[in-house]
């Protein structure tokens, strides 16, 4: 078996990020990378309060 076979996948929640809902699907991201912690945010969201409050943006997509 190829090393290249042998890759697992983890399910992706931000790290850092406490605000948002929930993606709606499944997100994954390779083992290898979910035990890395990721830099603290540090950016200012510049943006209407009902995307965060109706949840228009997931937490996954406003962590990017």
């Amino acid at each position: 078996v190829e090393e290249a076979d042998e890759i697992t996948y983890t399910s992706y929640r931000p790290q850092k990020l406490r605000f948002g809902m929930d993606h709606p699907d499944p997100v994954v991201e390779n083992s290898t990378l979910s035990a890395v912690v990721p830099p603290e945010v540090e950016y200012n969201l510049a943006m209407p309060a009902d995307i965060l409050t109706k949840g228009k943006l997931s937490n996954l997509q406003l962590e990017a």
